[in-house]
């Protein structure tokens, strides 16, 4: 990508970008400087949008005008997953479009590199071999409760509870929140208080720890299955306990990101994680080795084997990780895969590998209460 890049820059190509949503209003011209373009003009469906758009020397096309270009120009599809699909089956109908997607630009080394601020960032990669030293499983003598603890824990009213549309009789099903809410017909509520340290406050934190560790909290069950306050489920999810993997534990694989460097300019881009923040982790991480392209995971729903004790300790490194860095739980769990000498492919992947959004079995919720 950066080859054709490169050379429309050299030849002068013209260049434009598609889409003035979030991206396209703001952290997309940080992304043209790093690589050093000039971008000609801008267009998008939304003629509000367009219209409301002002920058000198860059002029606006109607996406009508956009497809009636006769000449080789460079797209830059400055969108989300959501919205990318789309734009690009559009913007192919006119085959003198070369569309170059917000993915591809931040996937460039260069531009992870200019962010982070390190040169030859895969200079640093190293595969890491060392593992920590880990117990012995709990004794097979011990008598664990046959059945699967199902949980969600909502505080301080992040997320409307959604009560399951399918009860499995091999399935205890729990609320761990501060409020017991009324009326509550299959959940059966825990009070957080009687099972999170007093040294955590804040309520993300605290849903953190009770996402981290299944292991304490239902010691006396083999298997959980943690599911995000904004999951209901719509079929039965005890088959889940088939994906767990080598260390015990069974996550969906996210959905576009393969890459948490990658995922740190989003979560910046869109505004939701501390730019300081995110830099400082990401370059600690690269600069100890910590691959490009490790893998990542949506977190939505985690299956646990408690009797793993691999997989428990690296529950409880996640949430050591994720409480002293930034508050983003998927930027620091493929780095301690990586830091204990294990690999992507030893978490279990949920729903044959497809990600959250494409699991039936689910429905769930794109925004919070809060």
């Amino acid at each position: 990508m950066y080859e054709i890049i490169s050379k429309a820059k050299k030849n002068n190509t013209c260049m434009g970008m598609y889409g003035l949503g979030i991206w396209g209003k703001g952290f997309a011209w940080r992304l043209f400087s790093y690589l050093e373009i000039t971008i000609d003009f801008v267009s998008d469906r939304d003629l509000e949008k367009l219209d409301s758009f002002e920058k000198k020397s860059v002029y606006k096309l109607t996406l009508e005008e956009l497809l009636n270009v006769k000449t080789e120009t460079l797209v830059f599809i400055m969108l989300g997953q959501y919205y990318l699909y789309d734009a690009l089956l559009t913007l192919k109908k006119n085959t003198n479009l070369i569309p170059i997607t917000l993915d591809e630009v931040l996937n460039l080394d260069c531009v992870l590199e200019k962010f982070y601020g390190v040169n030859n960032i895969r200079e640093y990669e190293r595969k890491n071999t060392f593992n920590y030293f880990f117990e012995k499983k709990p004794s097979k003598n011990f008598k664990f409760n046959k059945k699967i603890a199902v949980y969600t824990c909502i505080i301080n009213g992040y997320d409307e509870l959604r009560e399951p549309l399918i009860i499995e009789e091999n399935c205890d099903y729990y609320l761990i929140s501060d409020k017991k809410p009324d009326n509550l017909k299959i959940f059966k509520w825990i009070n957080y208080k009687t099972i999170v340290p007093e040294t955590y406050k804040e309520p993300a934190v605290i849903n953190r720890y009770c996402k981290m560790h299944a292991h304490q909290i239902f010691c006396n069950y083999q298997y959980s299955i943690y599911m995000d306050g904004k999951v209901q489920l719509v079929a039965p999810i005890s088959k889940y306990i088939n994906d767990i993997g080598n260390i015990g534990i069974g996550i969906h694989a996210h959905a576009f990101i393969n890459c948490i460097y990658v995922e740190g300019i989003r979560m910046v881009g869109v505004g939701t994680s501390n730019e300081e923040n995110v830099i400082k982790q990401m370059k600690q991480y690269i600069l100890e080795g910590m691959p490009r392209n490790f893998g990542t995971f949506e977190c939505r729903v985690i299956v646990r084997e408690h009797t793993n004790i691999i997989g428990c300790r690296i529950m409880e490194q996640w949430f050591e990780e994720y409480y002293h860095k930034e508050k983003r739980d998927q930027f620091s769990l493929s780095y301690i895969l990586w830091k204990n000498g294990l690999a992507y492919n030893d978490i279990g992947l949920i729903n044959y590998g497809k990600p959250w959004s494409e699991n039936k079995d689910i429905e769930c919720r794109r925004v919070h209460l809060k």
